[in-house]
């Protein structure tokens, strides 16, 4: 039985395999029903979010992109605000440290 192809951006990013090994880049990490989890120590998730939300990250990313201090991308902007955001729910609700390790999966669909 043939193997399940792999998905469709993983296979483009596969070097060719004359290219020899020292100057390919790094394989993409293989990931699990969680994310996939990258070299550079990120893991590729997806969420769905309001489409006004997506909008506004958009806007906010453009419309700050000169400053040097900001963050400088979608998934970096993405990044700094969800941390900007857990670490006040830590502090609130937590007594400022992070919360236990979840080691369950979390349940798919609307909450209610």
């Amino acid at each position: 039985m043939p193997s399940k192809p792999e998905p469709r951006g993983l296979r483009r990013q596969r070097p060719h395999p004359a290219v020899p090994a020292e100057q390919r880049p790094p394989e993409p990490a293989r990931g699990n029903a969680s994310g996939v989890y990258l070299a550079n120590g990120k893991i590729k998730k997806s969420y769905y979010l309001e489409r006004e939300t997506v909008q506004r990250l958009k806007d906010a990313t453009k419309g700050t992109a000169s400053r040097v201090d900001l963050p400088d991308g979608i998934s970096a902007m993405a990044d700094a605000a969800i941390n900007f955001y857990v670490d006040h729910l830590e502090r609130e609700y937590n007594a400022g440290k992070p919360f236990p390790v979840f080691e369950g999966r979390s349940r798919r669909g609307p909450q209610g």
